[in-house]
């Protein structure tokens, strides 16, 4: 017998198990948990430690000390967050001696068959604590190799993302370095240093405090020398004498430095923002009127809020001066430069003064981790001749692109570019556990009539779709996408069918921008791209996990089947609807045990063999599938009557093993094993489908079965305050039932079983309205 939580906590006691208020609950609590939180905006430096495809920093290390003599040591520094004390899984291949150290203490060494076969990836295991980690890596230069790649163990599904731990690059992304050292002593003092988690006092340790050399670079050459020059108390070479006007110095051609190879007539853009103040003229208009004032070498547009305010043909330095009226609150200055015949100087230097002529300061128009005191954000260059809707490029959700090519926002200082980061642990992600999530409430909030249940799954889908085309581009700009990861680099089902089904299924509600494309792609990748079995069976074969090759599961029938439904309806393409048909047939040749009449999880192709484990989850995800396939069908269908046999087949096997509280457990036909949430749920979800829609032969015994379902459920599983238990984690295969009975976990909470929890009970909410009547007093009750 499983125990989640004492007797009486459960939602039951409170509710008596009425389906609404459960699901009210439950959705409430997922919502207040994770919050519509916008994407974070960081500076990452992209002249600095770079990531592979595999999402795997690269120290490259002959980059910046080519001439690092043998023996001497480099430093990497970086630090990451925890929410609490955790192991953090990675994995690294090195071309030389390393140590990585955590918090001070080591936590990999490297030995000499690592060091010598630079293909072995050796994985281990980072002891986090809660709060902020600092990592050191030390390598140490040899004859044949200086430098090596260090990322997570599972890139795929825990990508490994850290940011500069110094003060002076305080919320940027990315790594820094110093050295080379003659010996490890000056390594073993920074290790000391960051054992000292300067955080929780004092804020990051400074760069200058330390006394290196820090890379990536932080200044342009020339600003680096005027600090220098400063602090040496000597003015800088063409400096403006001291208390003369800004717009007077000596221009500074910021276009040019940002994009030298830019050529005549080619364009870019500089965007900030500012504030206008209450106004004190006539309430009339509540409108005051604003000078901005210029210098620009490059023929220029001025616009705000979209709006052109004036242009400028400048082929040499020229002053010119904007004037303009504004409402008080926000508002987007928007500057589009050219680049001028004949080279040189290429920019622009602007102030904005009030009506009274006191100044106006700008800032950045979106938070941006890591900018410091820049006001500015540039994206170019973009071809001569090509002009952009201003109000289309005012938005980091949108990339601005042209004709297959494209150009994000950056800073005015070197390699400082603007990356998008999904830090939110579910909220604006894509995953395939989100995908049902999203619909158990796209479907909860239809049922309730809560518009703040379908508003949130229409959101959290825009904040994907809107940054796909962003997500395509930062792949291949910087190796793994720092958002909509699994998305952007689709190589599984999993990877872009149960989003993208819940996907379809949000667009009745509304269109989220970005969403069509999405589909398409979800579409052309699952026809044309996904690997299939000589009988067109798709099965699992990507390149860079090993474990998941020449291998089918069950759980693949929601990866594929329930988008193959919807997008054959929004198509009208009934290929796709026949290719679902034709995949859950393959299946069950490979997968279905007719003795039990229930789903084996996993067949391995190498060996012709399917493992003979019936997991809860994996027999969910197929009649779960099956109950959504069987309503598209239509009765002339060649598969029709195949499939609802099979349907009828599995409902019989899975009615048998029900457990005696009414819920399944996590290895079907092993009561010893864990009484599991999301599989039962799934069986709720099939069997009371498949009483509405009259596919089942003795509907009162699974009308029973339904009710003793939900009853375990609300008093075993779900407690007083909405919390979710027994969802098995997500799972791997094996073909020993003790990894299904031992190895995994049941966890709380999980995406895996909330949203599948959600749709269980809609679908009673629909079979009590289907027997009761849709206004009798037994309509919505539990049973």
């Amino acid at each position: 017998m499983t125990h989640y939580f004492e007797a009486g906590r459960g939602i039951l006691r409170a509710t008596g198990g009425e389906p609404a208020s459960v699901l009210d609950a439950v959705a409430s609590r997922y919502i207040g948990a994770n919050p519509k939180l916008p994407h974070v905006f960081r500076v990452h430096p992209s002249h600095g430690v770079r990531m592979d495809r595999h999402g795997g920093y690269c120290f490259e290390l002959e980059r910046w000390y080519a001439d690092a003599p043998v023996g001497s040591v480099v430093c990497a520094w970086a630090k990451v967050w925890s929410d609490k004390d955790a192991g953090l899984p990675l994995a690294v291949r090195c071309r030389g001696p390393l140590t990585v150290s955590v918090n001070g203490e080591t936590a990999f060494r490297s030995w000499h068959q690592l060091e010598t076969v630079h293909e072995i990836r050796s994985p281990f295991t980072a002891k986090l604590r809660r709060g902020w980690n600092h990592l050191v890596l030390t390598f140490e230069r040899t004859l044949i190799g200086f430098g090596g790649v260090l990322g997570a163990a599972h890139p795929k599904w825990v990508p490994f993302h850290v940011l500069a731990p110094s003060l002076e690059r305080d919320g940027q992304a990315g790594w820094i370095l110093a050295g080379p050292f003659d010996d490890a002593g000056d390594a073993q003092a920074l290790i000391a240093r960051t054992a000292e988690a300067p955080e929780a006092a004092e804020g990051p340790l400074a760069e200058s405090a330390i006394g290196w050399s820090w890379l990536p670079e932080l200044e342009w050459p020339e600003a680096a020398g005027a600090a220098k020059a400063a602090a040496a108390g000597q003015p800088e070479a063409g400096a403006a004498p001291a208390g003369e006007a800004a717009l007077e110095r000596r221009p500074v051609g910021q276009l040019r430095r940002m994009y030298a190879e830019a050529a005549a007539g080619e364009s870019a853009y500089g965007w900030t923002r500012w504030t206008a103040e209450a106004s004190p003229v006539p309430a009339a208009t509540h409108a005051a009127g604003f000078t901005l004032r210029g210098r620009f070498r490059g023929d220029a547009a001025v616009y705000v809020d979209g709006a052109e305010i004036g242009r400028i043909a400048a082929p040499d330095w020229m002053e010119a001066e904007f004037h303009f009226i504004a409402a008080a609150g926000p508002h987007d200055l928007l500057l589009r430069s050219e680049c001028p015949a004949g080279g040189g100087e290429w920019g622009f230097t602007a102030e904005l003064r009030n009506a009274d002529g006191t100044p106006v300061a700008f800032c950045l128009p979106a938070p941006v981790q890591g900018a410091g005191d820049s006001a500015w954000l540039y994206a170019g260059p973009f071809p001569a001749g090509e002009t952009l809707e201003p109000d289309r490029l005012t938005t980091l959700y949108r990339l601005p692109e042209w004709e297959g090519r494209a150009a994000y926002w950056r800073l005015d200082k070197p390699g400082q570019h603007i990356r998008v980061y999904a830090e939110n642990p579910q909220y604006g992600k894509w995953s395939y556990p989100l995908g049902v999530t999203l619909y158990g409430l796209l479907e909860a909030g239809r049922t309730l009539g809560r518009t703040d249940l379908v508003r949130y799954v229409l959101d959290h889908m825009e904040a994907c779709t809107s940054l796909y085309r962003y997500s395509l581009w930062d792949a291949q700009e910087y190796g793994m996408p720092s958002v909509n990861h699994l998305l952007a680099t689709m190589d599984m089902l999993d990877d872009c069918g149960s989003q993208g089904s819940a996907l379809l299924e949000s667009m009745k509600d509304g269109m989220p921008a970005g969403a069509e494309e999405v589909v398409r792609a979800i579409g052309a990748y699952m026809r044309d791209q996904q690997e299939r079995l000589p009988d067109g069976a798709f099965y699992r074969d990507p390149p860079d996990i090993p474990f998941n090759r020449d291998t089918l599961w069950a759980d693949d029938l929601y990866m594929s089947t329930p988008f193959l439904v919807r997008y054959a309806a929004r198509t009208r393409n009934k290929a796709y609807l026949d290719d679902a048909a034709h995949q859950f047939l393959k299946f069950r040749d490979y997968l279905f045990m007719p003795d039990r009449k229930i789903m084996s999880h996993v067949y391995f192709v190498r060996h012709g063999k399917a493992n003979g484990i019936p997991w809860g989850r994996g027999n969910g995800w197929t009649v779960f599938s099956l109950s959504e396939l069987l309503p598209a069908l239509p009765e002339e269908h060649p598969a029709r009557a195949e499939l609802l046999q099979l349907f009828r087949d599995q409902c019989e096997g899975y009615l048998a093993l029900q457990g005696k509280d009414g819920l399944w457990h996590n290895l079907l036909t092993d009561p010893g094993s864990f009484e599991e949430s999301s599989c039962t749920a799934m069986f709720l979800y099939a069997f009371a489908r498949g009483i509405r829609y009259g596919w089942l032969e003795e509907p009162r015994l699974y009308e029973t079965a339904v009710r003793r379902a939900w009853e375990g459920l609300c008093g075993r599983a779900v407690d007083a305050t909405g919390n979710l238990y027994g969802v098995c984690q997500g799972s791997g295969y094996s073909f020993s039932a003790q990894y299904y009975k031992n190895g995994l976990s049941a966890v709380t909470n999980d995406t895996h079983g909330v949203g599948i929890v959600l749709l269980a009970g809609v679908e009673l909410i629909r079979l009590n309205r289907h027997l009761y009547g849709e206004g009798s007093d037994h309509a919505d009750e539990q049973g």
